[in-house]
């Protein structure tokens, strides 16, 4: 895989160009988009060869693809879906920290 433009473009080993929607691509992916079909892929191997890493697998993507259905709830109540808002900044203690 190659990054073209960090968090936006990808090429993929076979030449194949990824991107992620944006203001500048309205037509390109979501980031859920992509987690589906990977879910969908490793889902579908997993019933014709069973296996725990598999199900372990399918289990945490089922749980990212939850975190980031929160993340959009919690951007919309806090008016920030479709920005570049902070929705819920991260505050680091320095003193606990270092």
């Amino acid at each position: 895989m190659k990054i073209i433009t960090p968090g936006k473009v990808y090429q993929l080993s076979n030449g194949t160009v990824v991107e992620f929607l944006s203001a500048d691509t309205p037509n390109g992916i979501t980031t859920e988009e992509m987690l589906q079909v990977v879910r969908h892929r490793v889902g579908s191997q997993g019933q014709a060869v069973p296996g725990r890493h598999t199900m372990s697998f399918v289990a945490l993507m089922d749980k990212a693809m939850a975190c980031l259905a929160m993340r959009e709830g919690a951007r919309k109540l806090t008016g920030t879906l479709g920005t570049g808002e902070i929705h819920d900044p991260i505050v680091v203690d320095a003193a606990a920290a270092g």
